[in-house]
């Protein structure tokens, strides 16, 4: 989603706003997969979320007849996640226990966690 939105004429000159907005996730999981796939592994389950956000201003001021002055001032995040839950399998391929092998949140890590097998088939 994105938007500008022009304000009018202030004292200082022309104003407008503008901003952008979105959100991504895809999920990669492996009971899903087929045999030519090159990202996803049968016995994992990956899922990634990215997000984006930017707002800000601008300025336009005549600075006489043939010049002028444009001054734009904004800001901006980002977000992006990855999970992914490994699978232990018997020959069979039935489940034996499921567990979460990375979380990543912006790059910053943080300590594996046990996943119940039963909470997210």
């Amino acid at each position: 989603m994105s938007f500008k939105a022009d304000l009018g004429q202030t004292a200082l000159g022309r104003l407008s706003a503008f901003g952008l907005w979105g959100k991504s996730s895809i999920d990669f999981l492996g009971k899903d997969i087929s045999e030519d796939d090159l990202f996803a592994n049968p016995t994992q389950d990956a899922f990634v979320e990215s997000g984006l956000g930017l707002i800000g201003m601008k300025l336009v001021s005549s600075l006489g007849n043939t010049a002028y002055l444009k001054t734009t001032i904004g800001a901006s995040t980002t977000r992006n996640t990855y999970n992914q839950d490994n699978y232990n399998k018997t020959a069979n391929e039935e489940i034996i226990n499921k567990y979460r092998a990375t979380e990543l949140d912006n790059n910053r890590s943080v300590a594996p966690n046990i996943v119940d097998p039963r909470s997210r088939q």
